[in-house]
C-alpha cells in the first residue's frame, strides 16, 4: 500500500520536503495522504486512513505513550468531521495501540515490559511471515531496491533517530506489503508503533550507541544481499539475530528505568529487576524472547489478535 512516491527525500528533521501539502484530507476526495504510512489504497476506509494518520503522529514522537488522543484535534487537523476521527480511535483501542478511561478521554497505552515483549513478538512474527511468503516471489528486485534505499537513509546521520526510526518503519514494512497479504500489511503498522517509542529511547539511552546502530544497519544491508542472492536461510538467520538483539536492548532498557525509578523513590525492588546490567542476557522474559516462540504472547493476545484481523479485514 505504501507506493513509489514515498521514495523522495525526507528532511533532516525527519519529515516529508512536502509535508504541509501531502498530509492533507477533504471531504470531497475522502483520502489522505501521508508520507510515512501512505495508505492510498481506494479500500482503504476514511476512518482507516484517519488511524493511519495518527499511527503516523505516535512514530514521529508527536504523539507519547500516556498523552491524550483528542477527537477535535484530529478533526481541525485534517478538516474532517469528528464521525470518522472517532471510530479511528475506536480502531486504535480495539488494536491495542490505546485505551479510553471513562470522563478522561482516550490516551496511548503506556505498555509494561511483558506487554512490548509481547507486542514484539507479534511484529516479529508478522515480518518473519512475510519473508517465509516472499520466497514465491520471482523478481524481488523492486522491492530490495526500496528496501536499500531506506537502509541508506537510515546511516545518512546516526544522531537523528527520528529520521532512522521512519526508515527503519519504511524498510521493514517493504517486506511486509511483498508477502501479499492484506491482514499481515494492515495489521503491523499498529505492532510497529506500539513499540517504537520504547525502542527509540533504548537506542537513544544505549552508552555505545553509534556502534550499536551501525550494527543493526549493517545487518539491515546484510538481509538485503541475502535476499537479492535468493539465499533465504542465511536472510531469515540474520533477521532472528537482528529481532533477539533488539529485544535484549528493550529489556535491558526497561529494566534499567525501572531500577533507576525504584531507586530513586527508595521502595522496594521487584527480585525480577534485582541483577547485574551485564546479567540481563539471562533472563527468562529476554530468553523467552530471544527464541523464536509466541506461547506466551498467545496466551496473553490471542483474542485481541483475533479481534485486529477482523478489523483489517473490514476496513480493506
Amino acid at each position: 500500500m505504501v507506493d513509489g512516491s514515498l521514495l523522495k527525500p525526507i528532511a533532516k528533521n525527519g519529515n516529508s520536503t512536502n509535508m504541509s501539502e501531502e498530509k492533507t484530507i477533504t471531504a470531497r476526495e475522502g483520502k489522505i495522504k501521508h508520507p510515512i504510512l501512505m495508505e492510498q489504497n481506494q479500500y482503504i476506509s476514511l476512518p482507516g486512513q484517519i488511524k493511519n494518520s495518527i499511527l503516523e503522529d505516535i512514530l514521529n514522537g508527536e504523539l507519547k505513550p500516556g498523552e491524550k488522543i483528542t477527537e477535535e484535534v484530529y478533526a481541525k487537523k485534517l478538516k474532517v468531521s469528528r464521525a470518522p476521527v472517532r471510530e479511528a480511535i475506536l480502531m486504535l483501542i480495539t488494536e491495542g495501540v490505546a485505551h479510553k478511561i471513562e470522563n478522561r478521554g482516550t490516551f496511548l497505552y503506556e505498555h509494561n515490559l511483558e506487554e512490548i515483549l509481547d507486542l514484539y513478538a507479534f511484529k516479529r512474527y508478522i515480518e518473519m511471515r512475510a519473508l517465509e511468503k516472499v520466497e514465491d516471489n520471482e523478481d524481488l528486485t523492486e522491492i530490495l531496491d526500496k528496501m536499500e534505499y531506506h537502509a541508506q537513509q537510515m546511516v545518512i546521520d546516526l544522531d537523528d533517530l527520528n529520521h532512522i526510526s521512519q526508515h527503519n518503519y519504511l524498510y521493514h514494512f517493504e517486506l511486509v506489503k511483498a508477502a501479499n497479504s492484506r491482514v499481515l500489511t494492515n495489521m503491523y503498522p499498529s505492532y510497529y508503533v506500539s513499540i517504537n517509542f520504547i525502542q527509540h529511547e533504548s537506542y537513544m539511552k544505549h552508552q555505545s550507541r553509534e556502534k550499536v546502530l551501525r550494527k543493526a544497519l549493517d545487518q539491515h544491508f546484510s538481509i538485503v544481499e541475502h535476499l537479492r542472492n535468493r539465499n533465504f536461510d542465511r536472510a531469515k538467520k540474520v533477521f532472528i539475530q537482528h529481532h533477539k538483539e533488539a529485544t535484549e536492548l528493550i529489556f535491558n532498557n526497561y529494566v534499567n528505568n525501572m531500577w533507576m525509578d525504584q531507586k530513586r523513590r527508595g521502595s522496594d525492588l521487584n527480585p525480577r529487576l534485582k541483577m547485574p546490567s551485564s546479567d540481563y542476557k539471562k533472563h527468562p522474559v529476554v530468553l523467552n524472547a530471544g527464541a523464536f516462540s509466541l506461547q506466551s504472547a498467545q496466551k496473553r493476545l490471542l483474542s485481541r489478535f483475533l479481534i485486529v484481523i477482523k478489523t483489517a479485514v473490514l476496513s480493506c
